[in-house]
């Protein structure tokens, strides 16, 4: 039996992309920031909006909470960021976003993946009634603390998934 030498159907390198995926490259960080006050976490890909809510709402900026597109690609859906003045509380889906009671759309925070097929991993939803706050995070050590390490927020659920931060 011969070999062929025309090309090679295994990939040439780990990284490359996967068929019909957006090149990693091309997503930026998700940035997260939490107001102790009004007890809200807010997320963004824009650093000038990220600063405009640390310098002038009280908010201080935590961990990425992993990377999205800022434009859409193929495979990717939106994710939107609602808002509910009432509770201030930031609300963010990658569905249809059926307006829970109180909250009204507010933009389209970025792109995220529906499903893991190009390597995203799970965004989880979390939510606090306590204080009136959702939560997100793409670990599963934050997630597990969130959840049993007194600060009362229990998963929601996936939200979406993106890629590593």
């Amino acid at each position: 039996m011969r070999f062929s030498t025309s090309a090679s159907p295994w990939p040439l390198s780990p990284l490359a992309p996967k068929a019909n995926c957006t090149p990693a490259s091309e997503a930026v960080p998700l940035l997260r920031l939490w107001n102790p006050t009004i007890s809200d976490h807010f997320y963004t890909t824009s650093f000038a909006e990220a600063n405009s809510f640390i310098n002038g709402g009280g908010y201080v900026r935590e961990r990425d909470t992993g990377r999205i597109f800022t434009k859409q690609f193929p495979g990717t859906v939106p994710f939107y960021r609602l808002y509910d003045p009432d509770i201030t509380d930031h609300y963010y889906t990658s569905t249809d976003p059926l307006n829970p009671p109180g909250f009204h759309v507010e933009t389209i925070t970025g792109y995220v993946y529906p499903n893991s097929a190009c390597g995203g991993i799970p965004l989880y939803r979390m939510w606090s009634s306590s204080v009136g706050d959702h939560f997100y995070t793409e670990i599963s050590a934050e997630l597990n603390s969130a959840e049993h390490a007194g600060q009362q927020y229990t998963l929601d659920h996936v939200d979406g998934y993106v890629l590593p931060a």
